[in-house]
C-alpha cells in the first residue's frame, strides 16, 4: 500500500492523476465513466481528513438546504432539520451522532463554502474547466445507502476521502447528455440495466458523465467522499447568447413575428422568410465580431461566479495611501485576469470585479494582467509616474493586486 499523498490538491491534473487532462477530455468527458484506482489511502489527506468533518459541523455550521440527514432502507427518508438544529441555528452534534449511529448519512451541500482548501480547489477547477463548479460531502455509516438510483444533469467527480463505497453504474443509452440543470429522475433498479460495479477505496477517483444512472452504498466500512459537480457551458447557451448579441446590432432580429401567428396556424411564412434570408443569417452567426462578443459575455458571467477568498486583502487596503514607486505588488490568487478594449474604453476584468479606463491604457492593463510574479509600481509601462500610482491604488482597492510586505 502506497502511503504518499500529495502536498496539495488544487488543480484538475492533481484530481485526475495519473490520467492526463488531454486523455480525459478526448476519451471520457461526457462519454465514458472513468475510475482511477490509486492504492494510496492518504492521497487526499492534504485536502481534507475525516477529523475535519466534525469541525465543519461544529464551527462552520451549515444549515437549511446546505445540510441533509438521509437514509434509504427500502424507501427514502429525510430528517427534518428541527431534529438536529438548535433554536439559535446551531447544530446539535450529539443528535447528529445519534442519527448517524441509526444509519443516516450526513450530507453537506456546498461544502466548499465551509472549508478553505476545498474552496480553493473548486475555484481552480472553475477557471481551468471554464465551468460552474460545486462540491458536496457525504458521510455514510457502514452497511447503508443514502439515495435511490438516479442520474445527474451535470458531470460528477467523486473523490473518495475515507473508507470505501460500492457504486452501481447503469446503462445510459436512453439518458445521454441531458440539459444542465434539467429534471433529475430517480429509478427503481428493475428499470435499469447494470453496466458495471465499482468499489472506491480511500484515495480513489471516479468521473460519472451527466445522464449516467448510478447509486452507491457502503458495506463493512463507513465512507466519506466529495462529489464535485461540473456544470459546463452548453452549445445551446452559446447560441442563445449569440442570437442575443446579434439582436442588439441587427434590427431584423428585433422585429416581431407576424401578428396572429399562433392563432391562425399559418407557419409557412416563417419557414419561407428563414429560407430567403438564410445566407445573411449564416453570415451573422459566423461573424467573428459577434462570436467574440458572445464569448466575452460568457467570460464576464463566469468571472462573477469566481470566489476571491483564497487570500486576504484588508491589510493591503490599509496601506493604499502609502503606495509609491517602490511599492512591491502581486496579483491575488485565482484572479483569472483578462483585458478588453474598444475604441473608447479598456477594461481589466478579474474574479469579482472589473476596472475601466481609457483605451490608451490598454497596453498598461495588458502588462499588469500578464504579471505572474512580484513587480514594483515603477515597473508599470506606458503611463506617467503619477498615473502608475493612481492605477495601482484602483487595482488594490478593487481586489486584483495586493501589497507584498517586505521583511
Amino acid at each position: 500500500m502506497l502511503e504518499l499523498g500529495l502536498d496539495k490538491i488544487n488543480s484538475i491534473s492533481e484530481v485526475l492523476s495519473p490520467i492526463s487532462f488531454k486523455e480525459f477530455e478526448d476519451r471520457y468527458w461526457e462519454n465514458e465513466t472513468l475510475v482511477v484506482k490509486r492504492n494510496c489511502e492518504c492521497y487526499y489527506n492534504s485536502l481534507f481528513t475525516f477529523e475535519k468533518f466534525d469541525q465543519i459541523l461544529n464551527h462552520s455550521v451549515p444549515s437549511g438546504e446546505n445540510i441533509s440527514v438521509v437514509r434509504n432502507s427500502g424507501e427514502f427518508e429525510k430528517k427534518n432539520s428541527s431534529e438536529f438544529q438548535k433554536p439559535n441555528g446551531g447544530l446539535n452534534l450529539n443528535q447528529l451522532y445519534a442519527l448517524y449511529a441509526d444509519g443516516y448519512s450526513i450530507v453537506v451541500n456546498g461544502v466548499h463554502l465551509y472549508d478553505k482548501k476545498i474552496n480553493n480547489l473548486v475555484n481552480s477547477l472553475r477557471i481551468e474547466l471554464s465551468s460552474n463548479i460545486g462540491a458536496n460531502m457525504y458521510l455514510t455509516p457502514a452497511n447503508q445507502k443514502a439515495f435511490s438510483p438516479h442520474y445527474d444533469s451535470h458531470g460528477v467527480f467523486v473523490l473518495q476521502l475515507f473508507g470505501k463505497k460500492r457504486w452501481n453504474i447503469y446503462d445510459n443509452s436512453n439518458y445521454k447528455t441531458p440539459l444542465v440543470n434539467s429534471f433529475q429522475p430517480t429509478f427503481k433498479k428493475e428499470q435499469l440495466i447494470l453496466n458495471k460495479e465499482v468499489t472506491l477505496n480511500s484515495g480513489d477517483f471516479m468521473y460519472i458523465p451527466r445522464g449516467v444512472p448510478h447509486d452507491a452504498y457502503t458495506e463493512d466500512s463507513s465512507s466519506l467522499h466529495i462529489t464535485i459537480g461540473v456544470y459546463p457551458v452548453q452549445w445551446m447557451e452559446f447560441f442563445q447568447k449569440l442570437i442575443q448579441t446579434i439582436a442588439y446590432r441587427e434590427i431584423d432580429f428585433r422585429k416581431s413575428l407576424p401578428l396572429g401567428l399562433l392563432r391562425n396556424g399559418n407557419y409557412s411564412e416563417i419557414s419561407e422568410r428563414l429560407k430567403e434570408n438564410s445566407d445573411g443569417i449564416q453570415n451573422l452567426l459566423l461573424d467573428k465580431k459577434n462570436v467574440d462578443a458572445t464569448i466575452e459575455q460568457l467570460f464576464d458571467e463566469h468571472r462573477k461566479t469566481l470566489d476571491t477568498n483564497s487570500d486576504s486583502n484588508f491589510m493591503s487596503i490599509d496601506k493604499i495611501h502609502n503606495i509609491d514607486q517602490d511599492t512591491m505588488l502581486e496579483q491575488r490568487d485565482n484572479m483569472n485576469c483578462k483585458v478588453y478594449c474598444d475604441t473608447i474604453n479598456s477594461r481589466i476584468v478579474f474574479a469579482g470585479n472589473s476596472i475601466k479606463g481609457p483605451a490608451s491604457i490598454f497596453p498598461t492593463f495588458q502588462f499588469i494582467a500578464s504579471q505572474k510574479d512580484k513587480f514594483e509600481t515603477k515597473d508599470i509601462p506606458f503611463v506617467s509616474q503619477t498615473n502608475k500610482i493612481k492605477i495601482v491604488k484602483k487595482l488594490v482597492r478593487g481586489g486584483l493586486l495586493k501589497i507584498v510586505t517586505q521583511y
